[in-house]
């Protein structure tokens, strides 16, 4: 559940240890499901202040309402990431050099570069979780997706 009155401090103890694999390994919702289960109002003010926490470490301050429309623009267009990637990309933004002022563009390129790494990652960690069931196909596989746990070998399912 997204809190009113998250700190900081808070969020980076919760989520700078993070990285593109722990997500992706991670049960967390994607900003869609947020969408769904908070709202899309709330869930737009916790990536807006995700978004505002990185602009001021830029010694800039960004408007209230700017940063709720970027906040709607990432969740439009990047609906399928965690509020924990926004969080990934705005604190790798902040670690990198930055020529000028912080811009929309600056910003949205960073998630564009992100989710390029991520998909990459995302197909790794799948290619790699391939070629270990095929080297040893009876080891229990702790990673069963539930599609796959419903399924009673040598039973038939019907399809509706």
């Amino acid at each position: 559940m997204i809190s009113e009155d998250v700190s900081t401090r808070d969020i980076t103890r919760n989520f700078a240890s993070l990285t593109p694999e722990r997500v992706l390994r991670g049960n967390y919702p994607s900003m869609v499901r947020l969408k769904l289960t908070e709202g899309q109002e709330t869930t737009e003010k916790a990536i807006a202040v995700v978004v505002g926490t990185a602009a001021v470490a830029f010694g800039e301050k960004m408007d209230w309402e700017m940063t709720l429309d970027l906040a709607a623009e990432i969740q439009t267009e990047y609906y399928y990431l965690t509020l924990e990637d926004c969080y990934i990309v705005m604190n790798r933004l902040k670690r990198q050099p930055l020529y000028g002022k912080l811009t929309l563009n600056k910003i949205l390129t960073a998630f564009e570069q992100y989710t390029t790494e991520r998909v990459n990652t995302a197909a790794n960690m799948n290619w790699n979780k391939h070629l270990a069931e095929k080297e040893n196909p009876n080891a229990a596989d702790r990673n069963i997706s539930p599609l796959r746990s419903r399924v009673t070998p040598g039973k038939k399912t019907k399809r509706k």
